[in-house]
């Protein structure tokens, strides 16, 4: 085999071996791993443009959470704190914690060894329900992926910073802090020249961040800092924004501005995970509408979670409405208990599992089981306790009920064949031809569309 140089950190290999008369491909491998990244980009991030500059911005922003949610006796003595600052004009995005900080001796390699760089946190798992479980990135991926990158650590009395041009590294030596100081400062610009055209806006980075705050432990604050007034020609403003934990709750309120009752909150605690959820309904929805978390991340695919809380609430509703009336007229159904509902789940596992390389659907098989059963008695818990609500949601669904069989009906009807003028005389109040422009006549005009 013989080596041909085509870029730097990046070898082909072309086979000379002739097998069944058929030539092998071209093989590559590589002395550089950014260059790697780049290389197979798409094992390692499933986008590309602007959803591909979000994933590296949530690889950063959850390494900062992992800092936070880590036990440690560090956090005892400090608040948790995380600082995202996002320049729309350049593409920039800050991301400052408080945290330990990385080990200065084993800060670059942290970033310029893939392996290395995902270690650390697959540690850092535990036993801790709280772990990102990683986007599928790591510090590596990310440098790989950007035009700049830099990374400052503060460990106790001194810091050190490294900066990436393109991949190229720029090293600094450690420098002495004069009062004691621990954390890490990561700032990126996403790269349009591996990612391809990136258009990163404020309400991109808000609804991020909104998101964040449905599930965000109550004890970090984050601080989101944005220029205001981009599109315009004033000179731009910073605009500082607090978040603290909003709940679940909060995430069914914003789904939805009609709901028919304040969301119901409950959860499963396990020994290997927790499930949370808040619900609610709203009758002018077709489907429902689910909004689902898992250890920080999006799971905007659902998954075994999503499943789970689903299938709990509709099992135990639909057993209460069998319960309280059994032989009611309009009988609900397991469809009737997910039309219209308004939900919002958070999955919190030692172990997350996520399908494919997006990392936006949990497959866990533990959680599909054992928590559907957990929130199963969680929501007899909660609704059994207050019969008033409980009496609200059958009601609700009883409404659903009857609107179903209804439309079946009228589905079922044949369609009446049109009448002539000599039929139209025997039909009651019937305005014939000939009468049509007398006084009373009315005439109902049935379209679809605008």
């Amino acid at each position: 085999m013989a080596d041909k140089e085509m870029k730097k950190g990046v070898l082909a290999l072309d086979s000379k071996d002739q097998v069944n008369g058929i030539q092998d491909d071209q093989f590559f491998y590589t002395k550089d791993e950014i260059e790697a990244v780049r290389l197979h980009r798409t094992m390692y991030i499933f986008a590309d443009q602007t959803d591909g500059a979000m994933h590296l911005i949530r690889e950063i922003v959850n390494n900062a959470i992992d800092e936070a949610c880590s036990k440690n006796s560090h956090w005892d003595r400090i608040k948790k704190k995380i600082h995202i600052i996002f320049n729309q004009p350049e593409r920039r995005i800050t991301v400052i914690d408080n945290g330990r900080g990385i080990p200065t001796d084993v800060l670059v390699d942290a970033v310029m060894k893939k392996h290395l760089s995902t270690k650390t946190v697959a540690l850092s798992q535990s036993r801790n329900k709280k772990v990102t479980g990683l986007n599928g990135v790591g510090l590596t991926v990310t440098a790989a992926l950007t035009d700049y990158m830099s990374i400052t650590t503060y460990r106790g009395n001194h810091s050190k910073k490294i900066e990436l041009f393109d991949g190229e590294l720029k090293e600094h030596p450690v420098v002495k802090l004069p009062e004691f100081k621990t954390g890490s400062e990561v700032e990126i610009v996403p790269s349009e020249k591996y990612l391809g055209p990136i258009n990163l806006t404020n309400d991109i980075i808000e609804d991020y961040i909104r998101n964040l705050s449905y599930i965000l432990d109550p004890d970090i604050e984050l601080t989101l800092t944005m220029l205001k007034d981009v599109d315009s020609k004033k000179p731009h403003k910073w605009h500082d924004t607090v978040w603290k934990s909003q709940g679940l709750p909060a995430a069914v309120n914003y789904m939805s501005s009609s709901l028919e009752f304040p969301p119901i909150e409950a959860k499963y605690v396990g020994e290997k995970f927790d499930l949370s959820i808040a619900f609610s309904y709203d009758r002018s929805l077709d489907d429902s509408s689910i909004a689902s978390f898992a250890n920080y991340v999006i799971t905007t695919e659902g998954g075994s979670h999503e499943t789970a809380a689903v299938r709990a609430i509709s099992d135990y509703l639909n057993r209460e409405a069998k319960r309280q009336d059994p032989k009611s007229r309009y009988e609900v159904s397991f469809d009737d208990c997910k039309r219209g509902l308004v939900l919002a789940v958070n999955l919190e596992h030692i172990t997350p599992e996520f399908a494919g390389q997006h990392k936006s659907k949990v497959s866990n098989a533990d959680v599909l089981t054992e928590g559907k059963k957990g929130l199963y008695q969680a929501v007899y818990n909660v609704l059994n306790n207050n019969p008033n609500l409980l009496k609200k949601t059958i009601n609700y669904l009883r409404t659903v009920a009857k609107a179903r069989q209804e439309s079946h009906k009228i589905k079922g009807v044949a369609t009446k064949r049109a009448t002539t003028f000599l039929e139209d005389a025997e039909i009651d109040k019937y305005f014939t031809v000939s009468n049509r422009n007398s006084s009373g006549y009315k005439e109902l005009y049935l379209a679809e569309g605008d």
